[in-house]
């Protein structure tokens, strides 16, 4: 343990099953893409509210701050788009695959669950919300970063059949900075049923 104060942050979890083809495609791209660090198979997530440091004992406001919001969600569908940088196109800071699917609702479920967060005194984000999947960071080759050499190893990820997933609940996590795999749960929030967000409209 690193002190008690640990980044924690609220993300949907991705199926072992995605993340084991998003580990194969990695595993290709790292023999021609120099990225320093690659992220850890277990890691896979799409952050939804970055919380900072914070103590693990809040875990229990969160909770009682978010399962009540959540639960008027119904569970909703998302699957894999083509990879994309954030930094510059020829010298990435990080290289993340796309999220498609059903978008709006997890905008949606993001706006609600930073809203009930908000009550708590976590600022909400400036930015508009960039759902992804980040798969490595900050680019250190000689050569420059062209699109296609940094898609290609993902190509099998997005073609022919989505890889799709039921997205059935949130969960905190508290990073362990140095650690593989370096992210902890600590604990969950379920969705409601699908039925119920029909009814609800």
């Amino acid at each position: 343990m690193n002190g008690t104060h640990q980044n924690l942050f609220v993300a949907v979890p991705l199926p072992d099953a995605v993340k084991q083809r998003v580990a194969e495609a990695a595993a290709a791209g790292r023999k021609g893409l120099p990225f320093r660090k690659w992220t850890h198979q277990a890691d896979y997530h799409i952050t939804v509210k970055f919380l900072g440091p914070q103590d693990a004992s809040l875990a229990g406001s969160l909770r009682q701050a978010l399962v009540p919001v959540l639960a008027r969600h119904g569970r909703f569908t998302l699957q894999l788009d083509k990879p994309g940088v954030f930094g510059r196109p020829d010298a990435p800071r990080i290289l993340w695959m796309g999220v498609g699917g059903d978008r709006a609702a997890l905008a949606a479920l993001q706006k609600d669950a930073e809203r009930a967060l908000a009550a708590l005194g976590f600022e909400p984000e400036s930015r508009p919300y960039a759902p992804h999947v980040t798969v490595a960071r900050q680019w250190t080759g000689v050569e420059k970063a062209t699109a296609e050499r940094l898609s290609a190893p993902f190509v099998p990820l997005t073609a022919g059949e989505p890889l799709r997933w039921e997205v059935e609940e949130l969960v905190l996590y508290r990073t362990h900075m140095g650690k593989q795999p370096m992210y902890e749960r600590l604990d969950h929030y379920p969705l409601g049923s699908g039925t119920d967000r029909q009814l609800n409209g």
